[in-house]
């Protein structure tokens, strides 16, 4: 059975800027496991593509959920597709940066990776 469009694109786009990569870690949060996100930051990324958001059902999901995080005190930040494809180096600067200052917020210690 094929995945739905967006998660095809989603799939596509994640297979094109993460090929060969290491990735460190992930947090998926989704409704099930809101109530308990890791880590003890609270803080999430979201990759906007247009594809993905190429209808209004997507759209608003986006949103939904960003409000859902919202609610459950999590801070959330969104990357365009664009962004991450012409400017890695700088979107992870900046999130570093992002990640930084929610530590502060929530008065917790730096990582040295950060």
């Amino acid at each position: 059975m094929p995945e739905l469009p967006e998660v095809e694109t989603v799939a596509r786009d994640l297979q094109r800027w993460v090929a060969g990569a290491t990735i460190a870690g992930v947090a998926v949060h989704w409704e099930r496991t809101i109530a308990h996100p890791q880590p003890a930051e609270r803080f999430a990324v979201e990759l906007d593509t247009y594809d993905y958001h190429g209808n209004p059902t997507s759209f608003e999901s986006d949103r939904l959920r960003q409000e859902d995080l919202k609610l459950a005190g999590i801070e959330m930040t969104r990357v365009t597709g664009v962004r991450m494809s012409r400017e890695p180096t700088a979107v992870i600067t900046r999130i570093r940066r992002l990640l930084a200052q929610r530590r502060d917020q929530l008065r917790l210690p730096h990582r040295p990776a950060d």
